[in-house]
């Protein structure tokens, strides 16, 4: 790719395709191509406070199956994000007052109530999961 080379990525199992967009990311990084190269996000510095804003049980409803329970944790500034047994715990990241990532995943957004408390947040494209009361 950008005409100086190229890589065939092949692999048998589960999550090949994951395993293959890393090699491929790998291998931009090594050789400068523009294909592949990840994208780089900036985060909001959060206060403890506005952190812990975002602390709680989500649920995700998709109609035929069962309901998933999306946890966000603060340790101080920092964001954790959890979907046991379906996502490990990982970091998540503010980008902005209406949108947030983890590791790996797309730029997805949130909403806030009046007093800016995220009320439901993107799981992935159309599908939210909303605030336990």
């Amino acid at each position: 790719t950008d005409g100086r080379g190229g890589a065939a990525i092949m692999t048998n199992g589960q999550n090949g395709g994951e395993l293959a967009s890393e090699i491929c990311v790998s291998l931009a990084a090594a050789y400068g191509w523009k294909e592949c190269a990840p994208e780089v996000r900036t985060a909001l510095t959060l206060t403890p406070e506005r952190a812990a804003q975002f602390a709680g049980d989500y649920i995700v409803k998709v109609s035929g199956q069962p309901d998933v329970t999306v946890t966000i944790t603060p340790e101080g500034e920092k964001l954790w994000i959890e979907a046991a047994p379906r996502m490990s715990r990982q970091r998540f990241y503010v980008v902005s007052e209406t949108q947030a990532f983890a590791i790996g995943g797309p730029v997805l957004g949130y909403t806030t109530d009046k007093d800016g408390k995220p009320q439901s947040i993107e799981v992935a494209r159309g599908i939210f999961a909303i605030r336990k009361s």
